[in-house]
């Protein structure tokens, strides 16, 4: 899922200032397997990201 919303502001005729803002939140485990060292605790990874953007 990825989530963002952004702005633009022109300053004069030729020129402008964009920013953004994103969320990404990944919905699957991107980690697979078992945990070697101790096997009662498994792993666990959900990728996900802020991203703030600027021109």
């Amino acid at each position: 899922m990825i989530v963002g919303a952004g702005i633009e502001y022109p300053l004069d005729s030729s020129t402008s200032l964009v920013a953004g803002i994103n969320f990404n939140n990944g919905f699957t485990n991107a980690l697979k397997g078992n945990n070697k060292i101790n096997t009662d605790l498994g792993h666990h990874g959900v990728p996900n990201m802020l991203e703030l953007s600027f021109r």
